[in-house]
Parts: C-alpha cells; sequence; structure tokens
C-alpha cells in the first residue's frame, strides 16, 4: 500500500517481472560503483520494502549477508504477517538452493552491533554495504565515531527520508560513502545518487523505465501547475 501522506492509502499491487528489471537496474548501478562484490544487509523496518530487497539483491550476486531490523518483527502490537511472511521467504530460499539470513532486531537507539559487523568485514579486506533510512546512517556513524569503532570505507545507500548536507557530513566524517536514492511505493525507485553529486539531492531519473511529466498552464485544483506526474 501507498503511505497516504497526502490522501488515502492505495493498494499497489506488485509483480515479480518488475523485480527482474529493478534487481538489473541495482546490478549495473553496483558495477559502475564497482560494488559488485561488496558484502550488503540492510537494517530497516519489517514489511514489503525489505521483502523486495532482499529478493533484489540476491539477484544482483550473493545473497545478502545480513538482515537487521529497526523493528522486532516478534515484538507485541506487530502484526503476525511480519514475522511470517520473512520466514517464508527464507523457506522459499532454502528451497531454491539459496541461504537467506534471519531477521535480527537492532533498535535505533543502539546501533553499535552493526557497526562492529561493518569494522569486521573491513578488517578482511572486503567492503560492506547497508542499505537504511538517511538518520539510521547517521546514528550509526556518529555512534562508531563516539566509540572509535571504524567504519572508515563503508558504503550506504540511504533512502526514506530527505538527504541534507548536515546528514551527509556525519556520514563523511565516518569515513564512509553515502550512496542516495529516492521513491514511492507507486512508481519503485525513481532516480539514482549521481556519483560526482554537486548537492546532496543530486539524482538521476531512471528514465529507462520512468518519465516526469509536469502539466504546465493545464491545472486544476487537485494538480497545481508544478506538480510532477511520474
Amino acid at each position: 500500500e501507498s503511505g497516504g501522506s497526502r490522501g488515502s492509502r492505495a493498494p499497489v499491487p506488485i509483480n515479480l517481472n518488475l523485480d527482474k528489471i529493478r534487481s538489473a537496474d541495482m546490478f549495473l548501478d553496483f558495477e559502475a560503483r564497482g560494488g559488485v562484490d561488496w558484502v550488503r544487509a540492510i537494517w530497516a523496518v519489517p514489511g514489503t520494502a525489505s521483502l523486495r530487497r532482499v529478493i533484489n539483491y540476491t539477484l544482483c550476486g550473493p545473497p545478502l549477508a545480513r538482515w537487521f531490523s529497526i523493528v522486532d518483527p516478534s515484538g507485541n502490537g506487530l502484526h503476525p504477517r511480519y514475522l511470517w511472511s520473512a520466514r517464508a521467504l527464507r523457506l522459499g530460499g532454502l528451497l531454491a538452493g539459496v541461504a537467506l539470513p534471519r531477521q535480527v532486531h537492532v533498535p535505533l537507539h543502539d546501533p553499535l552491533p552493526i557497526a562492529h559487523w561493518m569494522s569486521a568485514i573491513l578488517r578482511t579486506g572486503r567492503t560492506p554495504q547497508l542499505y537504511t533510512y538517511a538518520s539510521c546512517a547517521v546514528r550509526l556513524c556518529q555512534a562508531a565515531i563516539d566509540t572509535g569503532i571504524s567504519v572508515q570505507g563503508a558504503q550506504f545507500v540511504i533512502g526514506g527520508e530527505p538527504a541534507t548536507a548536515s546528514r551527509l557530513a556525519v556520514i563523511d566524517r565516518a569515513g564512509a560513502t553515502a550512496h542516495v536514492q529516492c521513491g514511492s511505493v507507486e512508481t519503485d525507485t525513481i532516480g539514482r545518487g549521481c556519483m560526482s553529486r554537486l548537492v546532496p539531492d543530486d539524482l538521476h531519473l531512471l528514465h529507462d523505465r520512468l518519465a516526469v511529466i509536469q502539466p504546465g498552464d493545464f491545472s486544476t485544483p487537485d494538480l497545481p501547475p508544478q506538480a510532477l506526474m511520474i
């Protein structure tokens, strides 16, 4: 479902064939950044977005190395589907001969387990890459700086929130690199961060499958002239 931030939530059907295209797009992005062999992990909330990213990363090369969850998937008040859908995905992976990691609860207020994991990967000479939200990456990097854990050379893919100069400055100060992306439930990824960005949110539209159209002079009460239609 869409978030419903400006209206009612709407169901959005997902076709797994689209995820094949999405995975190919991810692979090209990894290849351009020299990151095909990076050790990947995610730190997000349970749900469809996390499940799809696990699938996408698996189609891009080696399976996901770690699956961190900000929210405890078995916690009180959370619908059981968030726990059982992840278990079903892991079972499906085993049937297909692919071992997927378990979800591990790492709360926002204590990101040090992830910092230790990234540091351990770096000590082996490999590069960890973590997908998470912008503020989560900031919290992790600040915790690493405060406790003297080195994450220099680590890679982050951040989305879900605006990438601001102050947020990116904390990640840079930790010696890590942030790759910005933008998307929505209805469109999937809209743009990926420029490798030579001039501003924090410098993105390239995925114009091979999306177009941005502005209505211009044609407007209605529900569609202002500066609206973006994708």
